[in-house]
């Protein structure tokens, strides 16, 4: 993912808007909620999770490195839980791990993250997250606040976390 990231000396587009987020972060302590560049304003709304990591990063490392890398860096952890879920579900190393390499070469999910500072690449890892602690709730009782933590982090990360909320509990 590195190799592929370093290759351009730029981001896409869209990742521009991401940045602007993280540098009024770190300006004034929020996120853009009111954006003036957009014509005759636009109205913001997103989830704060990712823009507080990337701007706690900048601290810490330059701008050009933290977005190259930290997006890369949390897009190649989904293949943790991927692992993790497949042995759960086959009991086999082999099985899981060979699934799981797989998993890291996703056309759509490298499409979505390579050269682009998008919040895919922490909220692909918390819904696998997610999934494998709601699968481990019934087996083992300490997965179910395990399971409320990365739905709480997933939550403020994208809405995609709407799909995990058991509804019949509710």
């Amino acid at each position: 993912r590195l190799f592929l990231v370093f290759q351009t000396p730029y981001l896409e587009n869209n990742a521009y808007f991401q940045l602007r987020q993280v540098d009024n972060i770190l300006e004034t302590g929020h996120l853009i909620f009111d954006d003036p560049l957009s014509f005759s304003g636009k109205e913001q709304v997103g989830s704060p999770l990712f823009y507080y990591l990337l701007s706690f990063g900048f601290v810490i490392l330059p701008n050009f490195l933290v977005s190259k890398i930290l997006p890369s860096l949390l897009a190649s952890l989904a293949i943790i839980p991927v692992f993790l879920i497949i042995k759960n579900l086959t009991k086999n190393n082999k099985i899981s791990l060979i699934l799981s390499f797989f998993s890291g070469f996703i056309p759509i999910f490298y499409s979505a993250t390579i050269n682009n500072v998008s919040s895919t690449a922490l909220a692909i890892p918390l819904f696998f997250i997610s999934i494998y602690y709601f699968m481990n709730i019934i087996s083992e009782k300490k997965h179910i606040t395990k399971y409320l933590v990365s739905l709480i982090l997933f939550s403020f990360t994208s809405p995609i976390s709407l799909i995990l909320i058991p509804w019949n509990f509710l």
